[in-house]
Order: structure tokens, then sequence, then C-alpha cells
């Protein structure tokens, strides 16, 4: 879905400046990818006007316009679930679900041991497809390569939320318009 969003909402976008610059004269866009831990401190120092991120901690004044299960996946072709010491590949020190993965792991007292961490989803999800290691991915993020374990020893992840946040010095009148383009977008790109 993130590659889908990321490719449609740019498409949006890019057919909505006009509209955009006419709210706000002198607008542009600027999509700055990262990680979603970098976005609340560049939107509190007015770097970013709108993220579009999955934080840790949902606050009131986000607004949630996705929500997905985080599960375990491992390799359709191998079955690396069954290592001991258990194969992990988990995002970069950066992202707070590699923290939440370990906590889970430590708790339900499973052998592991961290083989790759990436910054990104393509990363952690191609050491699961090459068969490597498991790994916590996004639900919509499993491929025909790599499949959702129901394994019952490995800890239950939760769910994860797709969060719309502004700065406080967002111009209003533009932020609300990107933020109409995003929700249309994302009910779009969601629909089965």
């Amino acid at each position: 879905m993130v590659r889908s969003l990321l490719r449609t909402l740019s498409l949006a976008i890019r057919s909505e400046s006009k509209s955009c610059s006419e709210v706000q004269p002198g607008a542009r866009i600027l999509l700055r990818c990262g990680s979603s831990v970098e976005f609340p401190a560049a939107l509190a120092a007015g770097e970013l006007d709108l993220a579009l991120h999955t934080p840790e901690n949902v606050t009131a004044q986000d607004v949630v316009v996705h929500r997905e299960a985080a599960v375990w996946a491992g390799s359709a072709f191998h079955e690396v679930e069954k290592r001991r010491p258990l194969p992990v590949a988990l995002f970069d020190k950066a992202c707070w679900w590699r923290e939440r993965c370990l906590n889970l792991l430590q708790k339900a007292g499973l052998n592991y041991e961290i083989i790759c961490t990436s910054e990104s989803v393509a990363g952690v999800r191609a050491a699961i497809s090459a068969g490597i290691a498991v790994g916590v991915l996004p639900q919509c993020s499993l491929t025909d390569r790599v499949r959702l374990l129901s394994n019952t020893e490995l800890p239950h992840l939760g769910e994860t939320a797709l969060v719309l946040s502004q700065s406080s010095g967002a111009q209003a009148k533009l932020a609300d318009s990107l933020t109409a383009i995003i929700k249309t977008t994302l009910r779009a790109v969601s629909k089965p």
C-alpha cells in the first residue's frame, strides 16, 4: 500500500497543485520521505507543515487516516521462524517499532538474533523474502514472497496508525487543502 499510496499521492498533489497555489500564492510542495521518528521535531521546528507518518503515540491533534495490523512475516519459501536463535530483521535504531519488537521478544522469552537492520520497509521485506530472517511489517506489505506467520510463540504486535499531523505554523487553508487531497487519495488506495 505504501508504494501505491506515494505514487497516487504524488499524482494527486501534482494535479491539484494549481488549486493549492490559488489558495496560497507562492506555495510549494516538498515531499520528504524518512523515518516517522523525525517528523514531530520537523513539525515543531516549522520545517514541515504536514506529515503523514506512523507515530508511536497518536495525539489528540493527529488525524488518523488508516489503521492496520503489524504482523510477523516470514518467507513464503523458507521456515525461518523455526530456527533458534530466531533470526530477526528490524528497522534501524531510530524506529520505535524496533524497541517494541525487542521488548516483546524479551518478554516472551524467545532466543533471537538481529541479523538485519534497515531504515525502510523494503529492506526488512527483502531480508524476509530471501529467507534469512523473520520480521515485523504492516499487513499491507505482505506479498506472494512474504507470508503472515501464525506461530503462537511470537508475541502479538497490535496495530499501527497512519496519521496526518499539522504544524502549528501551517497556513490553515493550504493545510486543509492538502489534508483533503491526502484523505481522498488514501480512501481511493484503500478500496479493495
